[in-house]
């Protein structure tokens, strides 16, 4: 059986990753924010959702980094994949919304906001399971 430290350095590369990219993000909603404000409002607050959220993310990957094999850290990971599909599913709806903009196929829309939902019931639903695991 491997320890937690070795079980825990990918996702701790991972994460590393996972921040450059979210300064990337910080970047990419500054710019937005500034440049496009002409924008429909709902468009603009969903990418300050976005980062929000996105925000919380990272500190919850960086909280269960901090912690990895203790029982706090045990105690995040379930939030966690709440927080991912509060991610997941605007953006999935998002591309729903243009796919239909773009090519006026409401059946195609329909299919992607389907499986957007189902991947946010499963994201609470997992959350529930791992949460009742103690």
């Amino acid at each position: 059986m491997p320890s937690v430290e070795l079980a825990f350095c990918p996702m701790l590369f991972g994460v590393f990753l996972k921040t450059l990219l979210y300064g990337v993000l910080m970047l990419q909603a500054f710019i937005y924010q500034r440049t496009y404000k002409s924008d429909k409002t709902w468009i603009r607050c969903l990418v300050g959702y976005l980062f929000f959220v996105e925000t919380l993310n990272t500190a919850f990957d960086w909280g269960t980094m901090k912690r990895w094999g203790a029982e706090r850290a045990t105690r995040i990971v379930p939030v966690n994949h709440v927080v991912m599909v509060m991610i997941s599913t605007p953006v999935q709806l998002f591309i729903a919304w243009r796919i239909k903009i773009i090519s006026g196929s409401s059946r195609l829309a329909g299919i992607i906001a389907f499986f957007a939902f189902s991947s946010f019931i499963g994201g609470f639903a997992s959350t529930v399971v791992t949460s009742n695991c103690d």
